[in-house]
């Protein structure tokens, strides 16, 4: 499947709840393609949050708020230190990966291209149309079908106040 609302975020591999992780296309563990993570990421945050959808970059523990009205400057500052926390876990790596979590059941409101099963443990990943990321941890098809593969997650609770 491609296209916009067709990748949803899920929980694969070892990731700990449903999210999006968005990672560089090529260059792994390069500035170039950490580089191209951050890119990338900053565009999917920017798309939800025009959606009025609140995101947790997750690693860092910051939560965004559509009412927050964060500058691009801003919100790439905030992707940067998300990208370091996800480098710095103890089963993190160093190729560049971003996690950005959503309310459950989320879409992803960017067109996401070569949609399919890694086999890898990252689960259905795909190509953001425009980027030179991906997204991986992702449930393809209807909200029914999300449900199904992402239940046994359990969404980061909301933090209301948390402040960068």
């Amino acid at each position: 499947m491609e296209g916009e609302g067709t990748f949803i975020q899920g929980s694969t591999g070892r990731s700990t709840g449903p999210h999006f992780h968005i990672g560089p296309q090529e260059n792994y563990g390069k500035p170039q393609g950490r580089a191209d993570a951050r890119d990338a990421a900053l565009k999917v945050a920017k798309a939800l949050i025009s959606k009025k959808v609140p995101i947790l970059l997750s690693n860092a523990g910051v939560w965004v708020r559509p009412s927050q009205k964060l500058s691009d400057g801003e919100l790439s500052d905030l992707i940067k230190r998300e990208q370091q926390a996800h480098e710095s876990r103890s089963m993190g790596s160093s190729f560049g990966g971003i996690d950005i979590a959503a309310p459950y059941g989320t879409r992803l409101p960017w067109p996401v291209e070569d949609v399919k099963d890694r086999g890898d443990g990252f689960g259905i990943s795909g190509k953001l149309v425009g980027t030179k990321g991906f997204v991986a941890h992702g449930a393809v098809g209807s909200t029914s079908t999300a449900k199904e593969k992402i239940k046994q997650s359990t969404p980061a609770p909301a933090v209301e106040g948390t402040k960068p």
